[in-house]
C-alpha cells in the first residue's frame, strides 16, 4: 500500500524477478492458461502476483531489427523481460485499461528460440492481461503485417498474494502456493454478507434521500438470478434505511466484448436490468453510446454521473426535464410487421443512421435475423421480407452492440427484447 513514505510501493517490485523472467528456467511444472484473459476464472479470487511465460521463435529475417512487443491492456500493473531483459513497464496503480506497448531495440534482437516473461500485479479486483486476442503481438517496427501472435496458451505461476497492506510471498522454486493451507472461509468482497456488514449496515442508522448503483459485470451468465436479486436488495434496503419509497437508480451495463464480441451473455444481463425497471421508485441509466467494446470499465464516468442526476433532477427535485432514453412500452403484431410504442419519446425516435443496425426480428422459431424499420412518430415498425409471422424483436443485443436508437434529447434506448423469457 502506498504510504507517506513510499508513494509506488509496486515500482521496481522484485518479486523473484531474477528468477522468473531468465529464459532459461525450468518452467515444466508451471501451469497453462489462455490469454488474453482475466485470471480469476483459472487461478479464483487473487490480488497479488503472478508471472506469465511465453516461448516464441523469432524469425531470421527480424534478428537485429527493432521490435514492437504489444500485450493489450493489463489488469493493473506489469513489468515485461524479452530474454531476461526488462524491456518495458508500468508499475503505477490506475493504468488498468492502458495497452501495453513495448520496444525491444535493434542490438537484443536475435533470431531463434525468446521468451517474453510478463510480471503482472493485481492490486484490486479483476487481474489479467485481459484485452483482445489480437493486440497480443510481436512484430518489427513499422510492419505490422508481419505480426506474430502471442495469444493463447501461456505458463503461469503465482508468486504473491495481496491481503489488506501486506504481500505474502510464495518461492516459485517450489509448490509453496499450491500447497498453502486453505482457509476455513475466505473473506473477500465476494463473501456473502461482507460487503453490507462493512460498508451498508454501519450507516443504516442514518437517513438517505436515495440510493445509486453501478454494478453487474460479475454476474454475467446469471441474468435471471440477478433479477430476483435486485428486487431483494432494493427492498431490503428500503426496510433498513425506513423509508419503503427510497429511489434506487442504477446503470445499465455498457458494451463490452467478453471475450465474445457477437455473444448475448451480457445483453442478458441488461435486460435483466431493463426489466428490474418494473421495480416501483427505480430508474435505469443507459451507457450503450458512452462504453468501450476494449475495456469492462470505461473511462467516461462524467456522463454516467449526469444521466443519473436527470432521474434524481426529474423524479425526486421536482424538474421539468428529459431524465430517460425512449423505453418500450407496447409491443402489437399486424399482419407481418411488429409495432412498438415507446415513452419517453414525445418529440420522435432518432435511429443513429452511422451506427450499425441493431435490430433483429424472429418468429416462433425463435430464429432472429436483420431486421428493417421505420419510425412513426413515438413508434419503431419493424419487419424482414424473410418473416410473413414475426413474434419478437431484439434490439442491441450483442456483447459488444453499438446504440442507434435515441430521443430528441439525445438520450439512448436500452438493448432489449420482447421475448417473455431471456436466457442466463
Amino acid at each position: 500500500m502506498a504510504t507517506e513514505d513510499n508513494k509506488e510501493p509496486f515500482k521496481n517490485l522484485d518479486v523473484f524477478d531474477d528468477y522468473c523472467s531468465h529464459p532459461g528456467t525450468d518452467t515444466e511444472s508451471w501451469k497453462t492458461m489462455e490469454l488474453p484473459g482475466y485470471f480469476e476464472p483459472t487461478v479464483g479470487d487473487l490480488d497479488g502476483v503472478i508471472w506469465f511465460r511465453k516461448s516464441f521463435e523469432i524469425p531470421a529475417e527480424w534478428g537485429g531489427k527493432k521490435l514492437i512487443v504489444s500485450l493489450g491492456p493489463i489488469d493493473d500493473m506489469d513489468a515485461t523481460y524479452l530474454n531476461g531483459e526488462k524491456i518495458g513497464s508500468t508499475e503505477v496503480p490506475g493504468h488498468w485499461n492502458k495497452e501495453r506497448i513495448y520496444t525491444v531495440p535493434p542490438e537484443k534482437v536475435k533470431a531463434g528460440q525468446a521468451v517474453l516473461a510478463v510480471k503482472v500485479i493485481d492490486n484490486q479486483g479483476g487481474g489479467g492481461i485481459y484485452g483482445k486476442p489480437e493486440l497480443l503481438t510481436v512484430y518489427p517496427e513499422n510492419n505490422k503485417t508481419e505480426a506474430l501472435s502471442i495469444a493463447g496458451e501461456w505458463k503461469y505461476k503465482v508468486t504473491a498474494q495481496l491481503e489488506g497492506d501486506e504481500l505474502f510471498l510464495f518461492d516459485p522454486k517450489t509448490d509453496v502456493y499450491e500447497n498453502r493451507p486453505e482457509l476455513s472461509m475466505s473473506l473477500s468482497s465476494h463473501t456473502p454478507t461482507a460487503l453490507y456488514n462493512g460498508m451498508i449496515a454501519p450507516l443504516t442508522p442514518y437517513t438517505l434521500q436515495g440510493s445509486i448503483w453501478y454494478q453487474g459485470e460479475t454476474n454475467v451468465g446469471r441474468a435471471n438470478q440477478y433479477l430476483r436479486l435486485m428486487e431483494l436488495l432494493i427492498t431490503d434496503w428500503r426496510q433498513q434505511f425506513d423509508n419503503e419509497n427510497m429511489p434506487f437508480y442504477y446503470v445499465q451495463l455498457a458494451p463490452w466484448h467478453y471475450n465474445d464480441i457477437e455473444g448475448i451473455s451480457s445483453a442478458n444481463l441488461r435486460e435483466a436490468q431493463r426489466r428490474a425497471m418494473q421495480i416501483p421508485h427505480t430508474g435505469m441509466a443507459v451507457t450503450l453510446d458512452i462504453g468501450d467494446i476494449n475495456t469492462i470499465h470505461p473511462a467516461n464516468k462524467a456522463d454516467v454521473g449526469k444521466r443519473l442526476a436527470l432521474w434524481a433532477l426529474a423524479n425526486d427535485y421536482g424538474k421539468d426535464i428529459v431524465y430517460s432514453g425512449p423505453l418500450p412500452e407496447d409491443v402489437e403484431i399486424q399482419n407481418n410487421k411488429i409495432i412498438i410504442t415507446f415513452k419517453h419519446a414525445e418529440e420522435g425516435l432518432i435511429i443513429e443512421e452511422d451506427a450499425p443496425n441493431q435490430f433483429e426480428i424472429a418468429g416462433e422459431d425463435g430464429n432472429f435475423v436483420p431486421a428493417r424499420v421505420n419510425i412513426s412518430g413515438n413508434k419503431l415498425i419493424i419487419f424482414s421480407p424473410e418473416l410473413s409471422s414475426p413474434a419478437d424483436v431484439r434490439y442491441a443485443y450483442k456483447n459488444g452492440a453499438e446504440a442507434s436508437l435515441f430521443n430528441d434529447a439525445g438520450l439512448p434506448a436500452p438493448s432489449f427484447t420482447t421475448e417473455e423469457n431471456f436466457e442466463d
